[in-house]
């Protein structure tokens, strides 16, 4: 209990950090969240594009779309700001810097995560949040704190799993010395999120499901505030079950990687 009391307030305290930054550079910080907010407006645009034809696609609506795409958006976001170092480890490996990270007296993945914060995510948070809320202001969800909750645990579940397999995937860098990732993929197949699964075929279904669970990124959690086909018990378990377990294959690829690792000198 005491060392995760130690790894919070160690996180927390680079969180601040940060955010000090952020304080002393604000025109920076606004060059770099416009952007982000620009993207996501102009992929909004192309979604309603797909409207301007349909009234649904495969029995979703546009504001039942964009309810699950905001949770893309949000997780994305959460994922990006908190856990963006991980993206970086081909550049640890090529300079050398993972060899400082092994001698540090931390946990090696703990300490990639905390040296930088991408806080130009918050802009797609916030910009998700409010897509999030204008798309349950035009649905049938009624709002209770144990809705609030339930969308909040989905949130983090999500950022969870995508952090892992951002983990699961940088850390083939490892295994093969810096030539291949499957991390272009994966980031390829997130752009399936932005629409229901259910909308292509079963192959990329089942793909999305039990290979690589992007489902559980939005999906899903849309599916159950939509229509409440499961209990409430069995959809916050399964959630828990898919985020473990994918920690536990990104945990177990970054070490199995680590025992490959010769570094870079001589």
């Amino acid at each position: 209990m005491k060392r995760f009391i130690y790894y919070a307030d160690l996180f927390f305290a680079f969180i601040k950090l940060y955010f000090k930054r952020i304080m002393i550079y604000k025109l920076d910080f606004l060059l770099g969240v416009i952007p982000l907010i620009l993207t996501q407006i102009i992929e909004l645009f192309f979604i309603n594009i797909v409207f301007l034809n349909t009234q649904t696609i495969k029995g979703w609506t546009l504001h039942q779309v964009l309810l699950l795409y905001s949770f893309f958006i949000i997780a994305s976001g959460l994922e990006n700001m908190f856990f963006y170092s991980l993206t970086q480890l081909k550049t640890y490996i090529f300079q050398g810097a993972l060899d400082i990270v092994l001698i540090r007296p931390i946990n090696e993945i703990f300490y990639i995560i905390i040296q930088e914060f991408n806080y130009y995510a918050i802009g797609q948070v916030f910009f998700g949040m409010f897509m999030l809320v204008y798309a349950i202001q035009n649905l049938n969800i009624v709002i209770t704190i144990k809705t609030i909750i339930l969308i909040c645990y989905f949130i983090f579940i999500a950022t969870i799993i995508l952090a892992a397999l951002t983990l699961a995937s940088v850390s083939f860098f490892l295994i093969t010395e810096g030539t291949f990732s499957p991390t272009n993929i994966i980031t390829s197949l997130q752009q399936f999120l932005k629409y229901p699964i259910t909308i292509f075929n079963r192959y990329i279904q089942a793909i999305l499901t039990f290979i690589i669970p992007l489902a559980f990124v939005s999906f899903i959690p849309s599916t159950y505030l939509l229509d409440k086909n499961m209990s409430l018990l069995s959809i916050c378990s399964i959630e828990l079950l898919v985020a473990l377990i994918m920690t536990c294959i990104g945990t177990c690829i970054f070490y199995a990687g680590l025992k490959k690792y010769q570094g870079v000198g001589n």
